[in-house]
């Protein structure tokens, strides 16, 4: 008897233990804990992080990431304590949309946000709340959530049950946001202990569909929680929610220049002239200067000669000059 009511108390606290330590994690783009889930090592293998058993059990946090009892994934780091180099888990450009997959294996209600930074291994918290970070919420691809007005970089989950564990979301990435090693944080926010600001007005109807959502995919009577959310995660604090963290790394493209390099540079046009108003005399034509005329140019036939200045003139007058002579000498001799 005495047996079974051990197995039973057991079973009990294997029960007590997932509620609490099994959320959630991104599986595409994959996130680290998930790398190392997938990818991990339980012996010393050079650029392998320690196998990963518990992917979704990120709700506590030194840094931006997250960690576990097995791994602290802010110093990521391989089994053997050596950094591990940066991997994209996907190629984007600024301004692209990032389509997310992520499984919520226990389901405390809440919501999704991602934000970015371009500082790689570098990204600190004070990166991450920068407002400009944030990526928006676009599309729920599974369940058609809407999206909050008030708070656009919000992805909300639906259902709350065993059968609400798969998500797909899509997320806009920051306009002139880019890097070669951009580090995305995956937060999850329960809303099963207080509920964050504007969820009554978002599931009575305040969303982008203006509809009205099942109540029970929240909690409508627990109390507000408060801001601002505490970096470690640690959900004992009064009117705080827990937080699930993830850690992504990518890279984004920057934003093609406004203007291509040898592009046709386009010529301005002058505005028109108005034309003035009443009679305005014609102004004359001005006389055109007097011209000799010019005998028309034939080709040469033979080698050119360029006649001396003056000299046509010169022998004209001496043709002339020969020409009354003659005469005179006539006249006499007659």
């Amino acid at each position: 008897m005495q047996h079974k009511q051990m197995i039973a108390s057991l079973g009990s606290l294997l029960s007590l233990f997932s509620l609490v330590h099994s959320h959630g994690y991104v599986s595409s783009p994959r996130a680290r804990n998930w790398v190392a889930h997938e990818n991990g090592t339980d012996g010393q293998e050079a650029g392998k992080a320690k196998k990963e058993y518990c992917p979704h059990c990120l709700n506590r946090n030194n840094g931006v990431c997250g960690y576990t009892d097995t791994n602290d994934y802010d110093e990521w780091v391989d089994s053997l304590g050596n950094v591990i180099p940066w991997e994209s888990q996907g190629a984007y450009n600024s301004g692209d949309v990032i389509r997310m997959n992520f499984t919520i294996p226990v389901h405390h209600g809440g919501h999704i946000e991602i934000r970015a930074c371009p500082n790689g291994r570098s990204s600190t918290w004070d990166c991450f709340t920068d407002p400009s970070r944030s990526l928006l919420f676009v599309k729920d691809l599974l369940y058609d959530i809407p999206a909050d007005p008030i708070h656009p970089d919000r992805g909300y989950l639906a259902g709350w049950s065993e059968g609400y564990t798969e998500y797909v979301h899509d997320y806009q990435l920051p306009q002139g946001l880019y890097g070669e090693e951009v580090l995305i944080q995956w937060k999850y926010i329960t809303s099963n202990s207080c509920k964050p600001p504007n969820y009554d007005a978002y599931f009575s109807g305040g969303n982008s569909q203006v509809k009205v959502l099942p109540s029970e995919w929240y909690s409508p009577t627990v109390s507000d929680c408060n801001l601002p959310y505490p970096q470690s995660g640690d959900p004992s604090l009064p009117g705080t929610p827990e937080q699930f963290f993830g850690c992504i790394e990518v890279s984004v493209a920057p934003p093609p220049p406004s203007t291509a390099s040898g592009s046709p540079v386009q010529i301005p046009v002058s505005a028109p002239v108005a034309q003035p108003t009443g009679t305005v005399a014609q102004p004359t034509e001005p006389a055109s200067p007097v011209t000799q005329p010019i005998a028309p140019v034939t080709e040469p036939t033979g080698e050119s000669v360029v006649p001396t200045s003056g000299a046509k003139r010169e022998d004209s007058k001496m043709m002339a000059y020969l020409g009354i002579s003659f005469a005179w000498f006539c006249i006499l001799v007659l």
